[in-house]
């Protein structure tokens, strides 16, 4: 799962597809390079509601995140 995301974010910014992942329109409008090499996996949970919800939690948590609904 993690690494079919990692393939759509690589493959979206290669395209700079802005309208679909934020990391994708951060990068290409700030020239920030993100290294999708060193990916860090917080949790992992098999069911979605519970990863969804964990994974608000996190982002809530960050003060510098670029996910755009929660800015």
């Amino acid at each position: 799962m993690v690494e079919e995301r990692r393939k759509v974010h690589i493959r979206y910014r290669k395209i700079r597809r802005v309208d679909k992942p934020a990391i994708t329109q951060h990068s290409t409008e700030t020239g920030c390079d993100v290294d999708f090499d060193k990916i860090e996996v917080l949790c992992k949970k098999d069911q979605q509601f519970p990863r969804l919800i964990k994974e608000a939690i996190q982002i809530v948590k960050q003060h510098h995140n670029i996910n755009r609904d929660y800015r």
